[in-house]
């Protein structure tokens, strides 16, 4: 930005506008461009993307040191904050309820537990069941 007004502006200035010392700019400005950084920040989106947003600092570590690349948690959460990206996790299933009055299924077996030959009478103690029409 400050070499982008540096045309219109005095540099003193726009250092100062934006809190940045000169010797700070001047360092920079004559900083060559780490390619490797680069790469790293190209791969990071592309792994992002690949999980839609899903991935975070340490997975994305893990990713790269697979590939070949010993990149560690912490310079993972910085490149992940270079690029701009946030891991987006889902929140937790909620079970609302229906609002709807549940109805007492029949009672078929009426307390009788001793059946007169196997297999005539089953019974659970479960308490819902999903069907087609909803929860049982």
């Amino acid at each position: 930005m400050i070499t982008r007004l540096s045309a219109q502006w005095p540099i003193t200035e726009l250092c100062q506008a934006f809190k940045v010392s000169r010797s700070a700019y001047y360092d920079w400005r004559e900083r060559p461009v780490d390619t490797e950084r680069l790469r790293l920040r190209i791969r990071t989106r592309e792994l992002y993307n690949q999980s839609r947003g899903a991935i975070g600092s340490r997975s994305l570590s893990h990713l790269l040191t697979n590939e070949g690349t010993p990149v560690g948690c912490w310079l993972a959460r910085r490149l992940m904050q270079e690029c701009g990206l946030q891991s987006r996790q889902p929140g937790a299933h909620r079970y609302r309820p229906s609002g709807k009055e549940h109805v007492a299924s029949p009672d078929f077996l009426q307390q009788h537990f001793a059946p007169a030959s196997p297999n005539t009478r089953w019974c659970g103690d479960i308490t819902y069941i999903r069907t087609q029409e909803g929860w049982r």
